[in-house]
């Protein structure tokens, strides 16, 4: 049940295109970035569920330390826009990570994280905050597959997400949301 976290194409010189692939499932995340012009590739793998976390801090670090570069910012513009039944999605979806939570405000789905306390923990540690407990805007961009666009509030940064393995009454049952969460509710 292997899926893809982000992909992404940056240009900064002097370097040239940065190239990134990650992956992710229930307690494991890897990351691939590909750096061309100077024959260079960094891997990373990790068993935890906190290795978003892990992997992007290190990635960063050395991708700059050792290469100049940086990794490319997720990028997932939200067109083009497809209408679909809202209730078919909301609900609550757990992982070890935490929770989501799709819900509707003002005519739209949204999706709300709030991270495992150990999570938290982690994050605060490495200097950054998932900025639980805010919801932000779904937009559909694929009503067969069920892939959506998360709007992350900053100019051109969205995260993918995907709802999978429809149930008897074709509600989904999981959703990728940089992790793999399953419904709750």
């Amino acid at each position: 049940m292997s899926s893809r976290h982000t992909t992404g194409v940056e240009r900064a010189p002097p370097h040239g295109p940065v190239l990134s692939r990650g992956g992710a499932n229930i307690g494991m995340h890897s990351n691939l970035y590909v750096i061309p012009e100077q024959k260079a590739v960094l891997a990373v793998l990790t068993n935890s569920t906190t290795g978003f976390q892990l992997y992007t801090a290190l990635c960063e670090s050395l991708l700059k330390e050792c290469f100049d570069a940086r990794s490319p910012a997720p990028s997932y513009p939200p067109e083009p826009r497809v209408d679909v039944d809202h209730d078919r999605f909301v609900g609550v979806y757990r992982s070890p990570n935490g929770e989501v939570s799709v819900e509707v405000h003002g005519g739209r789905l949204h999706l709300r994280t709030t991270p495992s306390p150990e999570l938290l923990a982690w994050e605060r540690l490495m200097g950054g905050t998932s900025g639980g407990g805010q919801p932000q805007p779904l937009v559909c961009i694929d009503g067969e597959r069920h892939r959506f666009s998360l709007d992350l509030g900053s100019p051109g940064a969205y995260r993918a997400v995907q709802f999978y393995d429809p149930g008897a009454d074709g509600r989904p049952t999981l959703v990728r949301a940089g992790t793999l969460y399953e419904r709750a509710s």
